[in-house]
């Protein structure tokens, strides 16, 4: 089975890293909070069958760092998580 890397917001150099190191593609991230606390997660893709029938790597850093606390380092790798279900 084909396999493809999803690079999460805290971990785009180490997702870089081990797609080239598993000869996969990778696909990048962003994650937007408006001004009332929501959090918005796109992964960058243009048509959702590009991972369909693929076996799906996650990769996401849950430690706090300066720009985000654990608590959302976490909820990001849920949404995604959720995101690759809801694409098939």
């Amino acid at each position: 089975m084909k396999k493809i890397l999803i690079v999460g917001p805290a971990s785009q150099i180490l997702g870089v890293k081990i797609a080239q190191e598993l000869e996969i593609d990778s696909i990048n991230t962003e994650i937007k909070k408006f001004p009332d606390g929501e959090n918005y997660l796109r992964i960058n893709i243009e048509d959702e069958t590009i991972i369909s029938g693929k076996e799906v790597i996650i990769v996401q850093s849950t430690g706090p760092s300066v720009s985000a606390d654990q608590n959302a380092r976490l909820l990001e790798l849920f949404m995604m998580i959720d995101s690759v279900k809801r694409m098939g």
